[in-house]
């Protein structure tokens, strides 16, 4: 997938990953060159196991852990700097509608840079999610019985 992304998408690259998990997907990013990143979980073993794995690579200093849903992450303040990268790697029983709504709100200008690049791994039966209007998929990849997704803006609709 990160060869997929390739450098330039990642060099300086302020990243949000949304069902962070161990924290593996932004802890990755980090070490080919994303400037910092913000992880979200709500489960405190997940939180727990980011800020264990972000101390032993050595990149605290360029992470934020936050315990808490995505939806309720979004539905907050947005942040100083909009992002640049997006991971979304929720649970394969989230329902395509909810994986829908958290791309909505992304979409918001405060949120998303307007090249902002999302990856979201699914289920490969759950198909390729909902995009917000005027979003589309840049490219797409099956490992297994996973469906990795690329998307983003369309470079042709106007911007909100």
């Amino acid at each position: 997938m990160f060869g997929a992304l390739g450098g330039a998408r990642l060099a300086g690259a302020r990243v949000l990953d949304g069902y962070a998990g161990s924290g593996a997907l932004a802890i990755e990013a980090l070490s080919r060159g994303a400037a910092e990143a913000v992880l979200i979980d709500r489960d405190p073993r997940a939180v727990d196991a980011i800020r264990r794995n972000l101390a032993s690579t050595g990149l605290v200093d360029r992470a934020r852990v936050a315990r808490r849903g995505l939806g309720g992450f979004l539905q907050g303040q947005p942040p100083a700097s909009p992002f640049d990268l997006v991971f979304l790697d929720p649970p394969y029983d989230l329902n395509g509608s909810e994986l829908a709504r958290m791309l909505e709100l992304l979409a918001r200008p405060s949120w998303t840079t307007n090249d902002v690049g999302i990856v979201i791994e699914r289920s490969g039966a759950a198909g390729p999610p909902s995009l917000p209007r005027g979003w589309q998929v840049a490219w797409e990849r099956v490992y297994g019985d996973t469906l990795v997704v690329l998307v983003g803006r369309d470079a042709d609709a106007p911007s909100a």
